[in-house]
């Protein structure tokens, strides 16, 4: 399920290069559109991060309440020796290639609100915290990296063990909610910045169908839905809004692509609005889609739009 965040992150760049060649844009709106494809770099790898973490502590049986295995993590390890405290450690080799895209390394600490009361992460309502340590991620290709640093929050809203759904043991729905407040992200220009998330996650299991739903939770800057706000490198406060909840499912493209939904990316006064599911001809589709529509809006009013097919 981790590989469709980075094709929003690969529709974004698309969407710069929509922007650069409709006209001669403005160093601000090159700024603009590189905060949109920071925020979903970032939406990307701390989403498979969080996987990693629920996924560690639904495969440890102690914490997980199932007589499972301990879940294996590519290109890390995950060192248990204090699970009897509800505590687990997730160690990224920082060599591993993942997706022939990136790298990752630093660790992430977990601890399991309430174990010692017995709250088991499988439970209703069950809180598991993961701590960033010089996190660094890094993109194989250009050398370009981001470090995160700072405590994050899974909340398991609806009980249930998301892992196993997306495996196929398990038939039902697990919802995961995603909290930080103030995490730190360091750019490889060497600027620092705070960001906060509050989003959820919805996995969705009937038979052979499983879907994916990402909704944003948050109100930030008179903007409901908001699943992501900060600064961006350039010293900007943006907010970042699912203004329809994106939705992934194994219809037509095994979760490759969007099937639906609305994200908005607000900065300096201007708006990037990606459209997921249209036809070719930019149109909302119920059938397996062709793309999606990107729209550019500036704060002098001037609109760009285009439609992209999605990779296969």
């Amino acid at each position: 399920m981790k590989r469709t965040h980075y094709r929003l992150v690969l529709m974004l760049i698309a969407a710069s290069g929509l922007a650069l060649s409709s006209c001669k844009k403005s160093t601000t709106d090159i700024n603009d559109l590189s905060s949109a494809q920071d925020q979903n770099t970032a939406t990307q790898h701390m989403n498979a991060v969080m996987d990693d973490a629920g996924n560690a502590a639904g495969g440890v049986p102690s914490l997980s309440g199932k007589t499972d295995g301990i879940y294996a993590l590519v290109g890390a390890t995950i060192d248990s020796s204090q699970k009897s405290n509800g505590i687990l450690t997730i160690a990224y080799d920082g060599t591993t290639v993942i997706d022939n895209k990136f790298k990752r390394s630093g660790t992430v600490t977990l601890t399991l609100e309430g174990y010692t009361s017995g709250t088991r992460w499988r439970d209703q309502g069950a809180v598991l915290d993961a701590n960033f340590s010089a996190l660094v991620i890094t993109n194989v290709a250009t050398g370009g990296h981001v470090q995160y640093d700072g405590l994050n929050k899974l909340t398991n809203v609806t009980g249930g063990l998301a892992w196993r759904l997306v495996a196929g043991l398990d038939n039902g729905t697990v919802v995961h909610r995603h909290t930080a407040t103030g995490v730190q992200l360091t750019f490889d220009d060497g600027s620092r910045r705070t960001w906060s998330v509050d989003r959820s996650r919805t996995f969705v299991r009937n038979g052979t169908s499983l879907s994916l739903t990402l909704t944003g939770n948050a109100t930030q800057g008179g903007h409901s839905n908001v699943d992501m706000w900060g600064t961006n490198r350039k010293g900007n406060d943006f907010v970042n809004e699912i203004s329809t909840p994106i939705v992934f499912d194994n219809s037509c493209s095994s979760y490759r692509n969007p099937d639906s939904g609305e994200m908005k990316h607000y900065v300096n006064g201007n708006t990037l609005d990606v459209l997921f599911g249209v036809d070719a001809s930019g149109n909302v589709t119920t059938n397996c889609p062709y793309g999606y529509k990107v729209t550019y809006t500036t704060s002098r009013n001037r609109t760009y739009t285009a439609v992209f097919q999605y990779w296969h």
